[in-house]
């Protein structure tokens, strides 16, 4: 008779940024919706922080999963041989939750990639495109897909925006991708042109390869009547009720994504986005163009002046995760 199936979420803990840590991530995050929506529906399931590759082996043997998920690109592939020989009934998975032009940032990923299936693991993308395109790196039913899952319960009804000065967020880590400096300045003329005052919203305290992306910032609103906010990292409980109380737009018009949860952070709390083509779950009317100032202008005020937008948005994430729910339990099951 086959084992119930047991998931087991394991990230590392990551230091050195600050208050930043896994307790506060979008990695984090991520995991432990997936974990929760398999509670619930009767899976056994546990998301655990580790310190390195030499802690996994405890957490299995305590826990005694089906199925380990390991979180984005951090374990040696040959370490995978040690603990398949010590639990050889494991189903062993890493997850990827970037698109291929981040993932060329990381020197490692390709070559992990092919290890990691070389060693019998399985490679699970969140996101279609991404999975599309590492089974052209590993022809593989190795490579699979399992999207990210967001909570649905509890969405806030649409915001509307009053008042002569205007908070818009650009959250997330400081990235090159992330396309910040151009959101910025695509908001102070939007605000400029409604005679707004503007404070423009993001997450300082983690910066990945941004160095230059920041200081472009601080320089653009430096003599301006305008505020760059250099937030800090909050955990998502305190992130949600500042999306809520503070935060009037949120932006996302990034040039890779594979779910965005700070888009799905703020259409729960009824916080209207205007996002790029990258956050597929999002309604058409939120896609700006990348590369356009006045495109993301233009976004900024459809998206202001039309809650019905928040509306649509806060269907289609629903929509989306009542399908996550579905391949994850179905991929268990089998």
């Amino acid at each position: 008779m086959p084992k119930s199936p047991r998931a087991l979420f394991v990230l590392k803990n990551i230091i050195n940024y600050g208050n930043y840590s896994h307790k506060a991530c979008g990695l984090r995050n991520s995991a432990q919706f997936v974990s929760d929506v398999l509670n619930a529906a009767g899976i056994q399931s546990k998301l655990v922080i580790v310190t390195d590759n030499n802690d996994i082996d405890r957490e299995v043997a305590q826990f005694k999963p089906t199925h380990v998920f390991i979180e984005a690109l951090w374990v040696v592939p040959d370490k995978f041989r040690v603990l398949k020989a010590l639990h050889p009934e494991v189903t062993w998975v890493v997850r990827i939750h970037s698109q291929i032009p981040f993932l060329a940032l990381e020197s490692i990923a390709m070559e992990w990639v092919k290890q990691y299936v070389a060693e019998g693991v399985v490679v699970a993308a969140n996101s279609i495109e991404a999975g599309v395109d590492l089974e052209t790196v590993v022809d593989s039913p190795l490579i699979t897909y399992l999207p990210n899952y967001y909570p649905t319960d509890g969405f806030k009804a649409p915001k509307k925006f009053k008042g002569k000065t205007i908070n818009i967020g650009c959250f997330g880590a400081v990235r090159p991708f992330k396309n910040q400096l151009l959101q910025a300045i695509a908001a102070i003329q939007y605000s400029d042109s409604h005679d707004l005052t503007l404070t423009f919203h993001i997450n300082a305290t983690r910066i990945e390869k941004g160095e230059g992306v920041l200081q472009n910032l601080r320089a653009l609103f430096s003599g301006t009547r305008h505020t760059l906010s250099e937030d800090v990292w909050m955990t998502h409980c305190d992130f949600l009720a500042f999306l809520r109380n503070q935060i009037d737009l949120s932006m996302m018009v990034s040039f890779t994504e594979t779910f965005s949860i700070v888009s799905a952070d703020a259409v729960s709390q009824g916080v209207p986005i205007v996002v790029s083509s990258q956050v597929y779950w999002a309604d058409k009317h939120s896609f700006v163009s990348t590369t356009a100032q006045s495109d993301m202008v233009q976004g900024i005020a459809a998206a202001i002046a039309k809650p019905k937008f928040t509306d649509r948005n806060q269907k289609n994430l629903a929509t989306f995760s009542k399908q996550a729910r579905k391949v994850w339990l179905e991929y268990l099951a089998a």
